[in-house]
């Protein structure tokens, strides 16, 4: 927990942060005015809590350690807790399962788009352009 704040106060510039496979219980208090991506595969998570990060745009969990064969039955049962502070640019927000997270949102509007939606552009290219 205190290295990955210490890694987030001494990393000005960091934009994405990639946590993979951790098993033992992460807890995130998420303080960062340059991370755009939070991605989380196959970690045990314990909890987040984005407290302040107005560029933050993507945050997913791919995997979760509890469903490995090898988790102790305790761990499997536990669910984790993901608080959402200060995002204003938060566009995704995925891969939760339901039972397994806990949600809270305060000061953030997410707008649920639709997924089957389809959105095609055309783009013209002028080919006789003078050089």
């Amino acid at each position: 927990d205190r290295d990955l704040a210490f890694m987030l106060e001494r990393s000005p510039v960091l934009e994405f942060l990639v946590i993979m496979g951790s098993q033992t219980g992460v807890r995130l208090r998420l303080v960062s005015q340059s991370l755009r991506c939070l991605q989380l595969g196959y970690t045990y998570l314990e909890d987040i809590d984005v407290v302040d990060a107005p560029r933050l745009e993507r945050l997913f969990q791919l995997g979760d350690f509890r469903q490995s064969e090898l988790t102790a039955p305790s761990i499997k049962n536990c669910s984790s807790k993901i608080k959402i502070g200060r995002a204003p640019n938060l566009r995704v927000l995925g891969y939760l399962r339901p039972g397994e997270q806990e949600l809270g949102i305060t000061n953030t509007v997410i707008v649920v788009t639709m997924p089957n939606l389809i959105c095609i552009s055309a783009v013209s290219i002028n080919n006789n352009a003078n050089l």
